[in-house]
């Protein structure tokens, strides 16, 4: 009879190569980490510069609209002024030719 042919092993791998496999899945998975913080830390600064954003945005509707409030409140001061001005004006200018019209007369 034969002799039985011999168990044939396995060749062995190299650990080197599986050491930089798991290296590099290390390293492809700290990158990808590393690439979600920054997209977090992103993500969180554009929320805080947005709040900032909207919190200067309503101060600059608070003070137009106290601008707005002080115009409304200058408008019937103002209207009854040049009502005012406009009436010492004409009174003036009646007066003048009515002068003139009894100088001239005279």
């Amino acid at each position: 009879m034969s002799t039985p042919s011999p168990i044939l092993k396995r060749p062995k791998l190299e650990q080197r190569n599986n050491d930089d496999d798991n290296e590099a899945s290390l390293n492809q998975k700290s990158n990808e980490n590393n690439g979600r913080e920054e997209e977090e830390d992103s993500i969180e600064e554009q929320k805080v510069a947005f709040i900032a954003l909207i919190e200067h945005r309503s101060h600059e509707v608070q003070h137009l609209k106290q601008r707005l409030s002080y115009y409304k409140t200058q408008v019937p001061s103002s209207s009854s002024s040049l009502i005012f001005k406009s009436l010492h004006f004409l009174f003036f200018s009646i007066k003048y030719c009515l002068f003139l019209v009894f100088f001239l007369l005279l």
